[in-house]
C-alpha cells in the first residue's frame, strides 16, 4: 500500500511525528459517538486553560459549521499562528459552550508515565525517534 504525499501534506506528517505541531490549542482530536470531539487536552495547554474537556464535540470553529468536518478539516482549521486566537463551539451533553482560544506553541511528548500506588502507567501516543529513549527513562523512574 503506498500513497502520495505532496509537498505541504509531508510537512504536516513530518510535524505531526515529531510532536511540534505549531500554533495549536493542545488537544486531542478524535471521533467520538459519530461526531468529531475532544479526546483529551493536555496538561497546562490553551485547550485546558478555556475549559475545553474530553467529550465536547465541536458544532463551529470560527463560526463555520463543523457538524460535518472530518478531524483533518477540524485540526486543520484550529491550528494557526501562535498568538492568534480561534473561536470553537461545542456541544457538552445538551449545551453549547462558546470559547476564545489563544492558539500556542505545541509539543507533546510521545510518552507519558506516572505513578499511582505504587502502580506505573506508560502511554505511547505515537512512534517517533525519541520514544525509545522516553519509554526506557520512564521505565527507570518506575524502579525507583
Amino acid at each position: 500500500y503506498t500513497t502520495y504525499l505532496d509537498p505541504e501534506e509531508v510537512e504536516k506528517f513530518y510535524d505531526n511525528l515529531s510532536g511540534n505541531i505549531g500554533g495549536g490549542i493542545g488537544a486531542e482530536i478524535g471521533i467520538k459517538d459519530d461526531r468529531v470531539s475532544i479526546i483529551r487536552t493536555l496538561e497546562g495547554t490553551p485547550a485546558r486553560k478555556a475549559g475545553l474537556m474530553a467529550g465536547d464535540a465541536f458544532i463551529s470553529v470560527n463560526g463555520a459549521d463543523a457538524s460535518d468536518w472530518t478531524v483533518e478539516q477540524t485540526v486543520d482549521t484550529i491550528r494557526g499562528d501562535v498568538g492568534t486566537t480561534v473561536k470553537i463551539t461545542v456541544l457538552r451533553g445538551n449545551e453549547q459552550k462558546e470559547v476564545t482560544v489563544t492558539r500556542a506553541e505545541i509539543s507533546t511528548p510521545s510518552v507519558e508515565s506516572e505513578v499511582d500506588d505504587g502502580i506505573g502507567t506508560l502511554t505511547i501516543s505515537r512512534f517517533d525517534e525519541e520514544t525509545g529513549r522516553l519509554a526506557r527513562s520512564a521505565a527507570e523512574d518506575f524502579k525507583r
